[in-house]
């Protein structure tokens, strides 16, 4: 009897014990989808995505705008990071150094000088602006770290503007302008370059067209 009834007793006792061993389970495994509930990203970021975001700005403003653009392949989190304007005066901001123009025979050709007496971290040669036959290209506006150019044939009267950014290396080809033969017969037409990552990140390129008088005041 005394034998039957330990047992028993042994037995009644290990039950809350397992009960409590899977309450705690589920708890936890409550718990944690909960966590995951809230950072969806974590499934593809695994604890990257539990890192404070002010942290992970902190790191990327340490680093350069190039390696800063690479990691938004990181995850959609630092995508949007990186993206938002909010959070843009928060990464790189520093100047590196000046890019400029020298002419030759062959045309324009660009350098880069950098403050540091390095190797700039992209070509400065820009060669994706390099014009085709029969073309020529100048620099008209530069604003943020974004370049406007013009790239024109040989009667200056067909052109269109190239928007860059030769830190990423990334650029686009504005649509070209209605020609019509007013605009055609003017001079000296000229665009300006506006963009504030700070605001947003897209760019504008407002177009000007200066015309001469027929008849000049002597």
């Amino acid at each position: 009897m005394e034998e039957a009834e330990k047992g028993e007793i042994l037995e009644w006792n290990t039950k809350p014990s397992s009960m409590e061993e899977a309450e705690k389970g589920e708890i936890f495994e409550r718990n944690t989808k909960l966590r995951l509930d809230d950072h969806p990203q974590a499934t593809a970021m695994g604890v990257a995505s539990l890192f404070n975001v002010d942290l992970i700005l902190d790191i990327l403003s340490r680093l350069p705008a190039r390696s800063v653009h690479r990691f938004k392949c990181v995850s959609v989190l630092w995508r949007d990071l990186i993206a938002d304007p909010a959070n843009h005066k928060k990464l790189p901001q520093t100047l590196d150094g000046f890019l400029y123009t020298t002419f030759c025979s062959s045309g324009y050709r660009h350098h880069f000088a950098g403050f540091s007496g390095g190797a700039a971290s992209f070509d400065p040669s820009l060669p994706y602006l390099h014009p085709n036959k029969g073309e020529g290209i100048t620099q008209v506006d530069a604003c943020n770290g974004l370049l406007l150019y013009r790239r024109y044939n040989s009667n200056r009267h067909d052109y269109h503007f190239v928007v860059c950014n030769p830190a990423t290396g990334r650029w686009v080809e504005l649509p070209p302008q209605p020609q019509t033969q007013e605009t055609m017969n003017r001079l000296n037409n000229t665009a300006g370059l506006a963009f504030d990552p700070a605001v947003s990140s897209h760019f504008h390129v407002l177009c000007f067209e200066r015309t001469f008088p027929k008849t000049l005041i002597t």
